[in-house]
């Protein structure tokens, strides 16, 4: 009726200037509440008649832009709530996948539309470089919004980075310089937005928190111009991107052929960039670029930066351990208190929160689960475990490190100790060190093995460990004087510490 009496169709994105005016009014308002009519919007632009392509494009074009803001501050509030709760963790992460998937296959429709020559599609010529490189964009927020919650990402997005990048190479798009939103600054090239995906999915994002993510995706960012992706193969190349059978890339055997479909990926001269940013972090902390504000530790980002010369070098890390295939009873606590709870002996007033897992594919530094999905709710990568094996005595620890949340959830476990000990500590009372942090005594958690002699390893609280910063521990009423000697882990609940035992003796008595 609408499209009869004024000539638009019946959507509120019709009149562009009642579209911005509506837009406007979103950014007083709540931004998942935001989002979610962006979304709304912008599904039901693409099932409205009467728009042809170009109509269609400037207003997806439109929609993306006024959601930015929103998606930001939805962003800032996940990180703010991560590892405090999943529902609010998954209603934020939902919000912001849904948004973003949204998009992407808006734009990979519209480019259908032009390559199907639909009304309207000469006049979208001069929009495609943009349209493709906010196309990749979107599915690269998606995979990134899925790998945030450790969920496998859907098969579709594959086929639609796919369908994209042969579209932008076919009509030779693909490395014109766009500004790809009007606040970004430096105008990009789109197969940058495409390498930035894959290459976030080559660094083994399953094995990284949310935080070491964010730290990883802003660095694949800083890093896109110098990754490199051909139709030939390199000396350096790893992995290939099959367009005729889209997936996630492969990596590409010494055996592998050339072929019209597969286009090869590598990190390129990012690769060696990593080891000289990690030392310029070192030395004069996060540049501003990377760190956007976050205020990131530089440990951390040094830590991620490993962890990508490790997963994007010409020769990626192989399994060392043989794994063997069993099936033992666990039980498991979760979290640093717990684990304090359990070596106390006190493992009974924790009910039901102990959980009952069978551990599989076992190896002398781990093993994996499956688990229901719920009873991994509460996990992320860099999760303390107790482990206890039915029928032993002793509690050892352990950490998540690689979870994906299917129907049934997938865990990895690096064991940290088979054996540990609960021991007080607190920071040696020194006015001249700027980390004192008083004397409170704090729980800490000596692991049995793994040390040389003379030494010690601690899991402490998270944030307890510092350079210079000595530490008075007791256990068994003898307290010991610990020099540090170096952070072996740092995860956003707990630090893995190594000690010089410096000085042993009886408890002073109060």
């Amino acid at each position: 009726m609408l499209r009869r009496l004024t000539g638009k169709p019946d959507h509120p994105m019709a009149d562009l200037k009642e579209a911005r005016r509506l837009l406007a009014e979103l950014s007083l308002g709540d931004p998942v509440d935001a989002l979610e009519h962006v979304t709304h919007w912008t599904q039901s632009l693409a099932g409205t008649e009467g728009f042809t392509v170009d109509e269609r494009i400037k207003r997806y074009l439109l929609l993306d832009e006024a959601a930015q803001p929103h998606q930001r501050r939805v962003a800032r509030s996940f990180f703010a709530i991560v590892g405090t709760g999943p529902f609010q963790e998954h209603r934020l992460g939902n919000v912001l996948s849904a948004c973003w998937s949204t998009f992407a296959e808006a734009y990979r429709s519209a480019l259908e539309q032009v390559a199907a020559k639909a009304r309207g599609a000469k006049h979208a010529g001069p929009l495609l470089p943009l349209v493709v490189a906010r196309g990749f964009r979107a599915y690269a927020q998606q995979l990134k919004w899925s790998l945030m919650r450790y969920l496998p990402p859907e098969a579709e997005l594959w086929h639609g980075l796919a369908m994209i990048y042969a579209f932008g190479e076919e009509r030779g798009v693909l490395h014109s310089p766009v500004e790809l939103y009007p606040t970004v600054a430096c105008p990009v090239l789109p197969v940058q937005e495409l390498l930035k995906a894959l290459m976030l999915w080559l660094a083994a994002p399953d094995t990284l928190s949310p935080r070491k993510l964010e730290i990883a995706e802003r660095l694949t960012a800083h890093l896109a111009g110098h990754f490199r992706l051909a139709r030939s193969e390199g000396a350096t190349v790893v992995y290939y991107f099959n367009l005729e059978r889209p997936g996630s890339p492969t990596r590409a055997g010494p055996t592998v052929q050339e072929k019209p479909h597969r286009r090869f990926i590598s990190a390129g001269e990012a690769w060696p960039q990593l080891s000289h940013l990690a030392e310029k972090v070192a030395r004069a902390g996060v540049p501003p670029e990377i760190d956007g504000g976050l205020s990131l530790e530089p440990s951390m980002v040094i830590d991620v930066l490993r962890h990508l010369e490790r997963h994007w070098s010409p020769s990626p890390p192989v399994r060392r351990e043989a794994r063997h295939r069993s099936a033992v009873p666990l039980g498991v606590a979760i979290g640093f208190d717990q684990a304090v709870q359990v070596l106390q002996g006190l493992e009974a007033g924790l009910g039901d929160t102990v959980q009952s897992w069978t551990a599989e594919n076992i190896s002398s530094g781990g093993f994996s689960a499956q688990l229901p999905r719920r009873s991994a709710e509460r996990l992320q990568v860099g999760t303390l475990l107790s482990i206890q094996p039915e029928g032993a005595c002793q509690w050892g620890v352990g950490v998540v490190r690689r979870l994906s949340r299917g129907d049934r959830a997938q865990v990895g476990v690096e064991t940290l100790a088979h054996t540990a000990a609960l021991v007080s500590v607190q920071v040696e009372s020194n006015p001249s060190l700027t980390t004192h942090a008083g004397g409170q005594a704090h729980p800490g958690i000596l692991l049995g093995e793994g040390v040389s002699e003379g030494e010690v390893r601690l899991v402490l609280k998270g944030g307890l460990y510092a350079p210079g910063r000595r530490l008075l521990m007791s256990l068994g009423g003898q307290a010991c004087l610990l020099v540090p000697i170096a952070l072996e882990r740092r995860e956003d609940e707990f630090d893995v510490g190594r000690f010089r035992v410096m000085e042993r003796g009886p408890e002073a008595n109060d």
